[in-house]
């Protein structure tokens, strides 16, 4: 098996899209999520098309072709100081996107597990795991990868596989049965061999390690793009 695969992480991924900011806000601030990919609890991308979270500048509005959808949680970027659940102070900091971007990922989950009745342990009684990697046509997307690589790792029933990777219970499900066709999964009772399971947060005690001066070259670069500064 390769061994990258393994390493992937096993995160549960969510997106985001940006409206209103000016053009060097919004360069930094996609910039400064990449380089906190390695901090955050969540992996976070950009895709504007249906996020799960828009980023707005205070006083601009979502677009309207996205207004009507209830699900996507709003961040404002404002120009006061405020040490607020939902906002972000400009000038942008690192350590203020960290924060909020965890707070509202956990939100998110939080939400989606709430939204879902009817499921409980007694629904999805086994756990599986992972025996042997699967083919390349069996791992048919991104959504499969990152399951594949939880389920190497320990045994997950269909449930915390949903809740792990933010997918549904019906694409977590038809994965499973897909592996079980081809002998690649070990089945077992959840309840007869519980798993303790290793976190994988970063250790948020730690202060954020960017590398000396980067932000400050980012943010001249883009200063230096638009003209000047503000």
């Amino acid at each position: 098996m390769n061994a990258s695969m393994l390493s992937l992480p096993s995160r549960a991924q969510l997106s985001y899209a940006i409206e209103g900011l000016v053009a060097r806000e919004e360069l930094l601030l996609k910039s400064l999520v990449r380089l906190l990919d390695n901090r955050t609890q969540h992996q976070w991308v950009y895709h504007p098309a249906a996020p799960d979270v828009w980023i707005v500048q205070d006083g601009k509005t979502i677009p309207a072709a996205a207004s009507g959808r209830s699900s996507a949680h709003v961040v404002k970027v404002t120009s006061q100081n405020l040490a607020q659940p939902g906002y972000i102070s400009l000038p942008l900091r690192p350590q203020d996107i960290e924060g909020v971007l965890n707070k509202t990922g956990n939100l998110i989950l939080e939400t989606r597990t709430q939204a879902a009745p009817g499921v409980s342990d007694s629904t999805y009684p086994y756990s599986y795991r992972l025996i042997r990697w699967p083919r390349v046509n069996v791992l048919n997307g991104p959504e499969r990868l990152r399951m594949a690589t939880l389920l190497v790792s320990r045994p997950y029933t269909v449930q915390e596989l949903s809740q792990q990777t933010s997918l549904s219970l019906a694409v977590c499900d038809g994965f499973i049965d897909d592996l079980q066709a081809t002998g690649l999964i070990e089945k077992r009772y959840a309840q007869a061999a519980p798993v303790q399971a290793r976190s994988t947060a970063p250790d948020l005690s730690k202060p954020i390690a960017l590398p000396e001066g980067l932000f400050a070259r980012i943010r001249s670069r883009l200063l230096q793009r638009s003209g000047g500064g503000r």
